[in-house]
């Protein structure tokens, strides 16, 4: 597996993406987290940290995934893009169970 020979090379953590440069496919628009079933394959093949991304925008969600195993890390970028104060208000929604109050 490529994955593992990049591991072998030193690399040290995956960020496993479509590499569309910016664009989301139509039909993946309506989908949360599009490119972690790829992410989680790729996470049981090697031991380093693995990435999951794709439409992830729900702080549940991107903890879900994490907390399964079934990713390490998530990419929220364009939850970042539409609101600079995302990682704020999933942590307080995660930690109260209650949405963030709207800024």
């Amino acid at each position: 597996m490529f994955a593992q020979k990049l591991e072998e090379s030193g690399v040290d953590i995956l960020d496993v993406s479509g590499g569309m440069c910016g664009s989301e496919p139509r039909q993946l628009r309506q989908v949360k987290g599009y490119f972690v079933p790829q992410a989680a394959a790729i996470k049981k093949a090697v031991s380093i940290p693995v990435i999951g991304v794709g439409g992830i925008t729900e702080p549940e969600f991107a903890d879900k995934l994490v907390s399964e195993g079934k990713v390490d890390l998530v990419a929220v970028g364009r939850a970042f893009w539409s609101d600079s104060l995302w990682a704020e208000k999933a942590i307080e929604t995660l930690k109260t169970g209650k949405p963030a109050a709207k800024s």
